[in-house]
């Protein structure tokens, strides 16, 4: 399969046509375009794994996208978090970017590609991708179990 695939348009009819995913090419690399219906959550590694495990156990992982210390997960939106809450994931280092904003994916399936970026779980057809909702709130309730079992300072 990577064979057929060797440009950058390639791997946007492949993204687009086999996952239903809004990408398009931008400056020779394919994005990941943040839409209405289509969000992503950035956080770090370590949390993202326990929030990982946590949807895996509701049976709603979706595909995440990994760098060396933030990665992202690809939600479908119910709804968006307002102001207060952004601001209580940033304080927890979670970003939901804005309608509009894209990301950087990658151009094959293996662990080190040119983007430096891999698919920890790779998107798949027709796969049901979790609640925005559900990752923020999974985010945040994990971020809220770590600073209890760590305890006060």
């Amino acid at each position: 399969m990577n064979k057929e695939l060797q440009t950058v348009v390639d791997w946007v009819d492949y993204y687009r046509g086999e996952f239903h995913l809004p990408v398009a090419e931008r400056g020779g690399y394919a994005m990941l375009l943040v839409t209405d219906h289509i969000g992503i959550v950035h956080m770090p590694k370590q949390l993202a794994e326990r929030v990982l495990h946590s949807l895996r156990e509701r049976d709603t992982p979706g595909p995440l996208l990994a760098r060396q210390i933030r990665w992202t997960m690809v939600a479908s939106i119910d709804r968006l978090p307002g102001y207060e809450m952004l601001d209580r994931l940033a304080r927890n280092d979670i970003c939901v970017p804005v309608v509009g904003s894209a990301l950087m994916i990658p151009t094959r399936f293996d662990r080190y590609t040119p983007e430096g970026a891999f698919w920890a779980i790779r998107p798949t057809r027709d796969q049901l991708l979790p609640l925005l909702s559900t990752v923020v709130s999974t985010a945040l309730a994990e971020t809220a179990q770590r600073a209890e079992a760590i305890g006060p300072e």
